[in-house]
């Protein structure tokens, strides 16, 4: 009984790291995780016009840059040394990204 109630342990333990090792892969290929950045305001005037500002594996200010560079439309462009590609609607969500960097915002208006 020793026996089986050990190999029944090891069993469990061994699919919970492959399963969490999957749900990593999966996640990691799904979501990327983003940090919050203060949302900014003009070009040209002081109001906010924007919510939810987020970043990954970039600086907030170049996500700035990206997201009042880029058309939203997919149309390749080239901010920060990276070819972007972004995608939404104005008002509404936006999501940039250049391989593993991302840059997202909800446009107010």
């Amino acid at each position: 009984m020793r026996l089986t109630v050990k190999s029944a342990l090891l069993l469990l333990v061994a699919m919970m790291i492959a399963t969490a090792s999957f749900g990593t892969v999966v996640a990691s290929a799904k979501h990327v995780q983003t940090r919050p950045c203060p949302v900014f305001t003009g070009p040209g005037d002081n109001v906010v016009h924007s919510k939810n500002f987020r970043v990954a594996h970039i600086s907030c200010g170049t996500g700035k840059k990206v997201l009042e560079g880029c058309r939203t439309d997919g149309t390749k462009c080239v901010i920060a040394h990276s070819t972007w590609h972004c995608h939404g609607v104005i008002p509404g969500r936006e999501r940039c990204t250049s391989g593993h960097k991302v840059a997202t915002v909800f446009w107010l208006d």
